[in-house]
């Protein structure tokens, strides 16, 4: 068994202008994930620029910066982070911006069920740890290629000596066969 504080949990991005909804998401999913709250898309933005986020939930409706801008914005600048919109309202023009605009994972209907929305996280957070697993062999198998590459200069390199000592002594005792 491995000590709980040796996981390393995953790192959640919520964003919601009310306080109360913040304070509930950390409360209910704090075991499971190590959760970031904000008020304010510009923080959120700025969180995303200082930490490691696996998965943003943001909400629609908030004062300066829309959840689907929001989205665009990240889909944008921090792609490899899984995006996910909630929202109170049944808008569907809103759901398009936010697949189209932000290519959300996702969309949460307020209020929350709270295993619903925990099992969306853990297979969102299993495509996100798939590709950085991908990328990892992706960056392995470059190098391990460009490693076989340089092998093989070095072997035709060497080749290319090894018939020129060859052939050199060959020619001077074929020169003289034919001279004799």
């Amino acid at each position: 068994d491995v000590p709980e504080e040796a996981i390393i949990k995953p790192n959640i991005l919520y964003v919601d202008d009310l306080k109360t909804n913040l304070v509930l998401f950390k409360a209910t999913f704090e075991r499971d994930y190590h959760i970031f709250i904000t008020e304010s898309a510009e923080e959120a933005l700025n969180i995303l620029k200082k930490e490691k986020i696996q998965v943003l939930v943001t909400d629609q409706r908030m004062p300066g910066m829309a959840g689907t801008e929001l989205l665009e914005i990240v889909s944008r600048d921090f792609p490899e982070v899984r995006r996910f919109l909630l929202t109170a309202y049944t808008d569907f023009e809103t759901v398009v911006e936010a697949v189209n605009k932000g290519h959300i994972h996702g969309y949460i209907n307020k209020p929350i069920q709270a295993d619903e929305v925990r099992k969306s996280i853990n297979n969102s957070l299993e495509v996100y740890y798939l590709r950085e697993k991908n990328k990892l062999i992706l960056s392995d198998l470059a190098r391990v290629n460009q490693e076989l590459s340089e092998m093989d200069s070095i072997k035709t390199g060497i080749l290319k000596i090894m018939s020129r000592e060859i052939r050199t002594p060959l020619n001077r005792i074929m020169g003289t066969i034919h001279l004799l």
